[in-house]
């Protein structure tokens, strides 16, 4: 229910296109409340005794930064990355096989790389860069050139070449 309420949050909010300016227009606000809240989120514990009160504001709090940190990637993303590019149409086609891909690929290389005797801070790493780079791999490579692929991942097909006929 915590998440359905941003989600339909979000739906009414950007589906008017006056409040969506409005979220734009205020993004430094919403992102100095989300830095501000992040701080009072963390400091709250040697402001607070242990017990309920600490608690509730820490819960409390935890819906005040998600809510401005969410108002201020709307807004920035409004005012910065509003706009049609190749990028952004080949990216858009690749959500929903990226979405399957990487979890798998995640959980198979993150097995091996746990293995190693490297520092935590590199396995992350590794990891990221690994399964993200395995994850574009196989999408470009085995997904995206093959109708066959492209439906089984919920892409649309490519349309048929039409053949032309040369005139002599």
């Amino acid at each position: 229910s915590y998440y359905i309420l941003f989600f339909l949050a979000g739906f009414v909010l950007l589906s008017n296109k006056t409040i969506a300016n409005h979220i734009a227009h205020q993004r430094y606000l919403y992102l100095i409340e989300a830095i501000i809240a992040t701080a009072f989120m963390f400091s709250s514990p040697s402001l607070f005794s242990k017990g309920v009160t600490i608690e509730y504001a820490w819960k409390i709090n935890s819906i005040v930064v998600a809510w401005s940190c969410g108002m201020a990637a709307v807004g920035f993303s409004k005012r910065y990355l509003n706009f049609n590019s190749k990028l952004r149409k080949l990216a858009n086609e690749a959500i929903y096989p990226f979405y399957l891909l990487h979890q798998p690929v995640i959980v198979v290389l993150g097995n091996f790389v746990v293995q190693w005797q490297i520092p935590v801070i590199w396995k992350v790493l590794a990891v990221t860069v690994s399964s993200f780079t395995l994850s574009v791999a196989l999408y470009w490579y085995l997904i995206r050139p093959f109708n066959i692929m492209r439906v089984i991942f919920g892409m649309k097909k490519f349309p048929k070449e039409r053949k032309q006929i040369s005139q002599v």
